[in-house]
């Protein structure tokens, strides 16, 4: 596997599944439910790829998410102090080969009554304003914005018109916010748009055909059924009526 030094960060890493050499690479981040940013990424993928390979055409396309801790370590151990035996390891921050290779030592190491070295720096339910302070806030007023911009200010309403076959769109129905989805064949479904976890708006996200969230990170599918939380409810389902303002 090679990583680049610089920013954006890009990496790449050889496969053989079926005795064929295969290229998977990585591109830059971008938040999730941010449409724009997706597209920006992708088209530094590409562009990379064609440069560094010449590689003019991929096989297959995907998006991850990676949760980031805002003092920059996984979170390892007993989730709450009131319950010891429920054991996590999350927050690798697209470092899993080597947190989560640390997370399992240190789950064993709990399991089997042992001490573990990094079992204090990584655990679960730490708190360390100093640290993560700063990230806290910044981090948040984001999201404020997102509650104002995109639901009072409706940034992302677009035209049931502009949304073609197979894409996806916000679009304002009866003062209410809805999640559009135009099928292959030009009918249309529609979901709730406001995210059911705390309120956000969110996005469509042409690469994974979902719905994601640009607060939390949730992930909805077309459908409205949760694929990735913090959310654990639905999006609420509406029927599409074209007669309506």
């Amino acid at each position: 596997m090679f990583i680049s030094a610089g920013a954006p960060t890009r990496s790449f890493r050889t496969a053989r599944p079926d005795g064929q050499d295969w290229l998977i690479a990585a591109g830059k981040e971008f938040k999730p439910g941010d449409p724009e940013q997706q597209r920006d990424a992708i088209a530094d993928l590409r562009a990379w790829l064609l440069d560094c390979f010449g590689i003019q055409a991929l096989s297959h396309l995907w998006t991850n998410e990676d949760f980031r801790p805002m003092d920059g370590v996984a979170f390892v151990g007993a989730a709450t102090a009131s319950q010891p035996d429920l054991l996590v390891a999350t927050g690798f921050e697209a470092w899993g080969l080597t947190q989560g290779a640390v997370a399992a030592d240190i789950i064993a190491s709990t399991i089997l009554g042992a001490e573990h070295p990094a079992a204090d720096l990584l655990r679960a339910n730490r708190v360390r304003p100093l640290a993560g302070g700063g990230t806290f806030v910044a981090e948040n007023s984001k999201i404020a914005a997102h509650l104002v911009g995109d639901r009072l200010l409706r940034r992302k309403v677009v035209q049931v018109e502009d949304i073609g076959p197979g894409e996806g769109g916000i679009v304002s129905k009866k003062g209410e916010q809805l999640a559009v989805t135009r099928h292959q064949d030009g009918s249309l479904s529609a979901v709730s748009a406001v995210c059911t976890h705390l309120g956000c708006i969110v996005g469509w996200n042409a690469t994974d055909r979902t719905w994601d969230c640009p607060c939390h990170g949730s992930r909805f599918d077309e459908s409205g059924k949760v694929l990735t939380g913090p959310a654990v409810s639905p999006l609420a389902q509406h029927a599409w009526d074209p007669s309506a303002p």
